[in-house]
């Protein structure tokens, strides 16, 4: 079934946040829908895009996820439909170094663009 396919196949989680919806308790919210989901594989990041800065971040392995269809139907009531991808590693693509620089923080691993 497709749940299963995307629990197996999926690279990982891309929740994209504006500035204005990155304030308002919006983290805790993310948590919150998160934490039922978590000990999964599925890695998640939070991509930020605001008007001075973008940033990518992948959050902290306690928080790998398992894609089910309530999470995505759950993030997409938070973040909305338009912001949240399941995004699949492409056959031909190896795991190679990002194209981006990384910082590994205590919450997880900050990418810069």
């Amino acid at each position: 079934d497709i749940s299963r396919a995307r629990e197996a196949f999926a690279w990982r989680l891309m929740i994209t946040v504006d500035a204005s919806h990155a304030g308002n308790g919006f983290v805790g919210e993310l948590g919150d829908v998160l934490k039922p989901f978590s000990n999964g594989h599925c890695p998640v990041y939070l991509q930020y895009m605001g008007q001075k800065a973008r940033a990518r971040i992948r959050l902290g392995e306690n928080w790998c996820v398992h894609p089910t269809d309530e999470l995505i139907h759950r993030l997409n009531e938070l973040a909305g439909e338009s912001n949240v991808e399941v995004q699949y590693r492409p056959k031909s693509s190896s795991p190679a170094q990002p194209a981006y620089p990384q910082a590994n923080t205590e919450y997880g691993t900050a990418n810069a663009y």
